[in-house]
């Protein structure tokens, strides 16, 4: 067995299997690998228990060479922005409006007429709500059915909202349709499962949704934009917000 495992507390863990001279027989062997992770971007990754975003910060901050790779996701300033130890405690109670957990996700697409598949490399990152126990309909009239749960967009929120969320990794592929008209845009063609995303595509998939708008300073920025100009359209909005 060649394993690699994210842990709790951001450790790295590689299991290989050793033969042993005495047994005769391969013995698995565990080995801490977090200083060297960048080593092992391209290995599928197991979480282990119950991953948090925290962890995936605290092995970039023992491995420095991951900020390098990932300089182009502002990894070094988020990382600082991770450990200014203003994390929103996460309870775990239920809301409706609220984010049970953090998803990583992939999406693919194809063009039919070409057969080129598009997006593989990536995972992309959402929020994902607490199972409804009730009924939910929006102000626009789309409705929630009862054991739905709500997919929530993270782009522009601060680390500290979402560092002590839950990270998973949905297994689950459809692949659609990019070309062919409106009809068939966006129409699951195939379905299946990939179990393992490498190391890489969990770090770059987080980092890259983060960094969206640039680095948190900038994100920042973009935020008051679009909060002053929503203002501008309506005097009244916002006015409860803090």
């Amino acid at each position: 067995m060649n394993q690699l495992f994210l842990k709790p507390g951001g450790r790295l863990e590689y299991v290989r299997s050793v033969f042993n001279e005495d047994t005769e027989k391969a013995d698995d062997v565990a080995i801490d690998v977090t200083e060297s992770a960048a080593s092992y971007l391209l290995e599928p990754i197991i979480f282990e228990g119950e991953i948090h975003v925290r962890d995936v910060f605290l092995l970039l901050g023992a491995s420095p060479a991951l900020l390098e790779v990932f300089a182009r996701q502002h990894a070094i300033a988020y990382l600082d922005e991770a450990r200014k130890g203003n994390a929103r405690p996460y309870t775990g109670q239920y809301d409706p409006n609220g984010t049970e957990y953090l998803e990583l996700f992939y999406d693919w697409q194809v063009a039919c007429e070409c057969g080129q598949l598009d997006g593989t490399h990536r995972l992309w990152l959402r929020g994902v709500g607490y199972e409804l126990q009730e009924d939910i309909e929006e102000s626009s009239g789309f409705k929630y059915k009862r054991g739905a749960r709500i997919h929530w967009s993270v782009m522009f929120s601060p680390v500290a909202d979402l560092l002590n969320l839950p990270l998973r990794v949905n297994p689950e592929v459809s692949v659609t349709q990019s070309d062919g008209g409106y009809e068939r845009m966006n129409q699951a063609l195939y379905r299946f499962n990939v179990t393992r995303p490498t190391l890489a595509q969990v770090i770059q998939g987080l980092l890259w949704e983060l960094s969206f708008g640039g680095d948190p300073e900038q994100t920042d920025e973009i935020v008051q934009d679009l909060l002053d100009a929503r203002k501008e359209m309506d005097p009244l909005a916002g006015q409860d917000e803090t």
